[in-house]
């Protein structure tokens, strides 16, 4: 959908942001820039863009009651508009992330404005605007020659590896929000992370395949885990596998099919038809009855979903592939004599 292979940078602007809440301040700076030098621009570019490639976090500007009330997208878009004003809505921009850096943990850092060209959305070429901010330096040994004696020294910079924050709005969708590929190195859990996607930024995620992969995934297995604890893991386990099967088979989901397919008891069916309606208004999501399975988020889901029996007596039985046929080979019953429960798992050589 998105890829910056072929990204050209042209100007941009970094500004210093602090941490409103320890009165840091903000340092403007005076002017755009570019960069002459290619081997510089190479660099530059592989930082700022790197962390985007096959990022799957996109999203859309957002505001309760009014779009043009987003701040940043208000901000993007008159640049879009005209490219002469980077500098005067940079300072917008830099201003406003100062009010949203609050949090105690917040670091103060370097806030760059970058105009991008040849930036491809569904093979489409657009222009974009990228938002990064550093945070984190690292110390770096030097190796100096002084006329044949070589001696060591030290410098703190930033690894070009480690983007902190970032965004890119693409122009592109620019009436519901422009499209908006977003990274952040703390993850989206985390509290100070939300500072950055919520409070600048406010966006939200936009309904691309992958994003309604992940949360079907997401949904399905949480109903499991929490919905249906009673029937014993191995049974959770196994439909767990049926949904990762149905996905991986299907180019399509349907609700419908998939109820049929996966489900099939019409108690559990009523049952996660209100586990769903209540996610969705609990995160801000709405789900399609269709759409597009996108195979990379399933791979991806695969591996994050726990398939794993912990027992109370220090035990664990780990399945190491999702597959149904796997469960056939667990069975679990009670012991009357000891009181207790129990697993047998079923082979035809150790290895």
């Amino acid at each position: 959908m998105i890829n910056f292979l072929q990204a050209e940078l042209d100007k941009y602007i970094i500004h210093k942001v602090g941490n409103k809440l320890r009165q840091e301040g903000i340092n403007i700076s005076r002017n755009t820039t570019t960069v002459i030098d290619e081997s510089i621009r190479e660099v530059f570019l592989r930082f700022l863009l790197s962390p985007f490639n096959n990022n799957e976090n996109i999203y859309r500007f957002h505001h309760p009651t009014n779009l043009e009330l987003n701040e940043v997208y208000t901000y993007a878009l008159e640049i879009m508009k005209d490219n002469n004003l980077l500098k005067e809505y940079s300072v917008n921009i830099a201003r406003h992330l100062y009010e949203c850096s609050v949090h105690p943990k917040v670091k103060s850092g370097e806030l760059y404005i970058v105009l991008l060209k040849n930036c491809i959305v569904n093979d489409k070429s657009t222009d974009a605007i990228g938002i990064f901010k550093t945070e984190n330096k690292d110390i770096y040994i030097k190796v100096k020659d002084d006329n044949g004696v070589f001696d060591v020294m030290y410098d703190d910079g930033i690894n070009v590896n480690n983007l902190d924050k970032g965004c890119i709005v693409l122009n592109d969708n620019s009436g519901s929000g422009f499209i908006v590929s977003v990274v952040d190195s703390i993850g989206r859990s985390n509290n100070e992370a939300k500072y950055w996607r919520d409070d600048f930024l406010s966006v939200v995620p936009l309904q691309t395949e992958q994003f309604q992969t992940e949360q079907y995934l997401t949904i399905f297995n949480q109903f499991i885990t929490k919905v249906q604890s009673n029937n014993g893991k191995e049974e959770q386990m196994r439909l767990r596998s049926k949904t990762l099967d149905y996905f991986t088979d299907r180019e399509f989901f349907n609700t419908s099919d998939f109820y049929d397919s996966v489900i099939k008891t019409p108690e559990y069916i009523e049952a996660f038809e209100m586990f769903k309606s209540n996610y969705e208004n609990s995160n801000g999501v709405d789900l399609e009855e269709g759409f597009k399975i996108a195979p990379k988020t399933v791979q991806k889901m695969k591996r994050r979903l726990r398939n794993l029996i912990r027992l109370d007596t220090d035990v664990e039985i780990r399945v190491k592939k999702l597959y149904p046929d796997n469960y056939d080979f667990i069975e679990r019953g009670f012991d009357e004599d000891k009181g207790m429960f129990f697993y047998k798992v079923y082979f035809n050589q150790e290895n």
